[in-house]
C-alpha cells in the first residue's frame, strides 16, 4: 500500500477502509494495521465501514438463529405445522438449540461451540429459503 501511494502521489489522503461481505473479517485488520503504523503521511486513517459483513460462520450467522426467527415471523412465512415441526426438531438435534442457549446467556461460559453434527440434514436455513421460493 505504501508502494501504491508513493507511485501515485497519495500522500496525506483521508482514508476510510470499507467492504462487504466477507471483507467483513478483513476490514477491522487492515484498518487496525494501517491506524497503528502512527505514519499519517501514508495512512491518515479516519474510519471503517463494513456493511451486510459475515463476520463469523454460516452456521452462527445462519443456521442456529434461523428457527428462531422463523417461530418470531411466522405470520410471514406462514409453513405448515408438519414443517414447524421438522425445523424444531432438526434445531434441537443438530445442535443449534443448545448453541443458542450458550451463545445468549450471560457471562459466556468460553467460546462459542459449534455443534458436532452439522451435515446437510442439518442446513434448516436453505431448506427454508427454498420453501419460501417454492410457494411464490
Amino acid at each position: 500500500m505504501t508502494n501504491f501511494i508513493d507511485k501515485f502521489g497519495l500522500h496525506h489522503k483521508k482514508i476510510w477502509v470499507t467492504g462487504e461481505s466477507y471483507a467483513g473479517r478483513y476490514v477491522p485488520y487492515i484498518t487496525d494495521a494501517m491506524y497503528q503504523r502512527k505514519d499519517k503521511r501514508h495512512f491518515d486513517v479516519r474510519g471503517m465501514m463494513i456493511y451486510d459483513p459475515s463476520i463469523a460462520s454460516d452456521i452462527i450467522t445462519e443456521q442456529a438463529p434461523a428457527v428462531p426467527f422463523v417461530h418470531f415471523w411466522k405470520d410471514l412465512f406462514a409453513l405448515n405445522d408438519t414443517y414447524m415441526a421438522t425445523l424444531d426438531q432438526k434445531h434441537q438435534s443438530c445442535g443449534y438449540a443448545d448453541m443458542m442457549e450458550q451463545g445468549l446467556s450471560f457471562p459466556p461460559k468460553g467460546p462459542l461451540q459449534h455443534p458436532k453434527n452439522n451435515g446437510d440434514d442439518c442446513d434448516v436455513w436453505d431448506g427454508m429459503l427454498l420453501t419460501q421460493i417454492a410457494s411464490f
